[in-house]
């Protein structure tokens, strides 16, 4: 969100085709006291807030440039950081102000619930969805310009401090949860992504490059996907293995199980038998206890 204000002021089950919600409720307790945090840190303009609040693996995805749809960049958490201390304090180059400070911001936050991360299915109590329905700013700058944000749907992947990778400043207290990724803006992240191309041609990645060890790994095969969803993977025993495609909000849109003749690796579909719009995903594959999971960008 900073990065995107930042760009704005400076031009002043198997076959499942529609997507179902996995269980939800209202954030309370410590996700509660974090999505607060972060309303926060904004209305202060604080950008200190902001670095207790991001994990060491903080990373923020958003459309630079949604009517070119070619540009959807990953931020760290620097990167984030450094957006923030010049959104609120002015950006300076070369002694000419080339955006003035915030003066006062306003948060809308409305529309939040949560569910299991699905990077984590197991680990309900560790790690969380948060989507807020409607997520946006309304900033008042210095010399009497503005920048407002139309509030729209963002997503939030929050770790508690005992389970977060976390900065050396940071605590792993149990009762405080911590960001590690946040996706501005589902809607226009999609809309960009429509007017993409998939890789529907990915070349297949050498073995010594895809095996390590024999654990269960993932390795999309474009980037951004075709909606076939071609994966790389590392399965270490045959059996019966579980692949699901799982949209940004945390709702399943594809499952299927597969019979594993022999450990190794193995190219799979994740996408077949559904309708795969583009987006951001998770895939996730389930063999016994084990689980491996990775985020996907799907173009058309």
């Amino acid at each position: 969100m900073i990065l995107t204000l930042l760009i704005a002021a400076s031009v002043a089950a198997s076959g499942s085709r529609t997507a179902k919600p996995d269980a939800r409720t209202v954030p309370t307790g410590g996700t509660a006291t974090a999505m607060k945090a972060l309303a926060a840190a904004y209305e202060t303009k604080d950008p200190d807030a902001l670095d207790a609040l991001y994990t060491a693996d903080y990373e923020y995805i958003a459309v630079r440039d949604p009517d070119s749809g070619l540009d959807i960049p990953v931020f760290n958490r620097d990167s984030e950081l450094l957006a923030a201390r010049n959104l609120f304090r002015g950006v300076t180059p070369d002694g000419k102000t080339a955006m003035p400070a915030a003066q006062t911001i306003d948060v809308t936050m409305k529309g939040l619930h949560e569910s299991a991360d699905p990077e984590h299915p197991d680990s309900l109590d560790c790690y969380r969805l948060v989507v807020c329905e409607q997520f946006g700013l309304d900033m008042k700058m210095a010399g009497g310009t503005g920048v407002k944000t139309k509030p729209t749907l963002h997503v939030f992947h929050l770790a508690r401090g005992d389970a977060a990778v976390l900065t050396g400043a940071q605590t792993a207290d149990p009762k405080r949860w911590y960001i590690r990724r946040w996706v501005d803006d589902v809607k226009g992240l999609e809309n960009a992504l429509a007017l993409r191309k998939g890789d529907c041609n990915p070349q297949p990645v050498p073995i010594e490059e895809t095996i390590s060890g024999l654990r269960l790994t993932i390795q999309p095969l474009g980037n951004p996907a075709c909606p076939t969803i071609d994966l790389m993977c590392t399965v270490p025993s045959s059996g019966t293995t579980t692949v699901e495609v799982i949209d940004i909000q945390g709702r399943r849109v594809n499952r299927q199980t597969v019979e594993i003749a022999k450990p190794g690796v193995q190219k799979l579909q994740a996408g077949v038998g559904a309708t795969i719009k583009p987006g951001a995903y998770i895939v996730r594959i389930t063999q016994g206890s084990s689980h491996a999971s990775q985020k996907v960008l799907v173009a058309r």
